[in-house]
């Protein structure tokens, strides 16, 4: 009997650190983990179906960004230096944000980046002629699937009596697709670290 109830205490045990340890794995990914397997995106999860630029003139009320994707597909967005807006929901998604403060959106989204402080303003920011970025982090079941970079230029900047007239383009886009049926880990660092040189060469092309 007091054998029986040793093993039984002993797989008791075993079990009850397979779990802990299973916790351990799910509850995060290291920071600077990179995926095994990346590659170019094909289509592109994230278009810009307005190729011949934006302007106060142009009847929308921003620059468009679509957000591709099935049913389980999310995005998280930052933008760093201005204004986002969901139309549909009449509210700003970003306000100058620091790294790590994200807005969740489903895919099927278009939001809109204007250079406008607000809508119906009359006031533009000043960006120094630099370009301005969105950084786009795809999910799949709640899993990080892809990274796409959205690069924003201006025309016309510093000319005066010159209308300006915003472009964007998706500056760089990578998907981490399954390996052998499972998600791949991708950690927070390697992300930022991503967006970070991502920004770095599209500010110089």
């Amino acid at each position: 009997m007091k054998k029986a109830k040793a093993l039984f205490l002993s797989g008791m045990m075993v079990l009850l650190c397979a779990v802990i340890l299973l916790a351990g794995c799910q509850s995060g990914t290291d920071p600077n983990t990179a995926p095994t397997r990346m590659e170019e995106p094909d289509p592109c999860p994230v278009t810009l179906p307005f190729p011949e630029g934006w302007g106060v003139a142009v009847n929308q009320p921003g620059l468009p960004i679509r957000l591709e994707g099935g049913r389980t597909v999310t995005y998280t967005l930052q933008e760093e230096n201005r204004w986002v807006y969901d139309f549909d929901a009449v509210d700003v998604l970003t306000d100058a944000q620091p790294c790590g403060e994200e807005t969740v959106l489903p895919a099927g989204k278009t939001v809109y980046w204007t250079p406008y402080w607000d809508v119906g303003w009359d006031e533009t920011f000043d960006n120094g002629g630099k370009p301005c970025f969105v950084r786009l982090t795809q999910y799949t079941d709640g899993h990080v699937t892809g990274l796409s970079l959205v690069c924003i230029t201006a025309q016309g900047y510093g000319d005066p009596g010159d209308a300006q007239m915003w472009y964007g383009r998706v500056a760089k886009s990578v998907a981490f697709p399954m390996q052998n049926g499972a998600y791949q880990p991708v950690g927070e660092k390697w992300i930022g670290d991503w967006f970070q040189q991502a920004e770095a060469d599209a500010s110089t092309e």
